[in-house]
């Protein structure tokens, strides 16, 4: 079952500045951001906005994509153990997002587009598309530049258990931007997870990154990656089905590339 994709985009302003904007791309119907009230500026920063408290040690422009994507397996499993109990549903998910991680790093557009048509429907990436102007495969490209070689606060490195169908946390406790990935701007079409399975698993990994935003030489914009994945059993691995990113505040001025899966 695939999901209907749609449109909502709002400006979140404080003090009449606007901080960043929510990008709903995924749904049923709009949903409205929260907004800031003034006495929550000394609350604790939530999980979801967190990067920015990160030290960013796995860092593959100087360590190497295959040393840092292997830390990031580790942490994945290491994180995951308590949660998911079994040793083989832990080994494959630190291979799962292993290798998205390195895809997202070595930024292959063919090898992303091999990857996903394992799960996802994808679309010809050299096709004109009469409302972008141009290809998938120059709006992929254009994303991959923000994400190639990005780092990562190993810190940071999170698994929690999530329903399928549940929501990005847009309850949170400072303004920024949440983008989700969207099939046709810059990801393919994954199917949603099979719900009317009762004993269905499905995770989120949340993994602190620091994206090259639009026009910087260097990575400049910490964000949270939370990738979505379900338990898939007659393959006996785990497939992605969605990807948020969450960027705090510091994002005021820049333009972040979405996100692509």
């Amino acid at each position: 079952m695939k999901k209907p994709w749609i449109w909502f985009v709002v400006a979140v302003v404080l003090g009449g500045v606007t901080i960043g904007v929510v990008v709903w791309l995924r749904g049923q119907s709009p949903q409205p951001p929260s907004t800031l009230n003034l006495s929550e500026a000394d609350a604790p920063v939530p999980v979801e906005h967190s990067a920015g408290t990160l030290e960013f040690d796995l860092v593959p422009q100087r360590q190497g994509v295959e040393t840092v994507v292997q830390a990031i397996e580790e942490h994945v499993e290491n994180e995951s153990q308590t949660i998911l109990g079994d040793p083989l549903l832990v080994e494959r998910l630190g291979d799962a997002v292993a290798g998205r991680m390195a895809m997202m790093m070595e930024a292959d557009v063919n090898a992303w587009a091999s990857e996903a048509g394992r799960f996802a429907e994808t679309p010809d990436l050299d096709a004109v598309d009469p409302f972008f102007k141009n290809t998938m495969r120059v709006r992929w490209m254009a994303a991959a530049r923000g994400y190639e070689n990005v780092p990562v606060a190993s810190s940071g490195i999170s698994v929690r258990s999530v329903e399928p169908q549940e929501e990005p946390n847009f309850q949170v406790g400072a303004p920024g931007l949440v983008i989700r990935a969207a099939a046709g701007l810059a990801s393919a079409n994954y199917p949603s997870p099979p719900i009317d399975e009762p004993l269905l698993r499905a995770v989120e990994v949340r993994i602190p990154i620091k994206i090259r935003t639009e026009g910087s030489s260097r990575h400049d914009q910490p964000a949270m990656a939370a990738l979505r994945l379900f338990w898939n059993a007659r393959m006996e691995e785990w497939q992605p089905y969605d990807l948020i990113v969450y960027v705090d505040s510091s994002v005021t001025g820049k333009t972040v590339p979405f996100p692509y899966l």
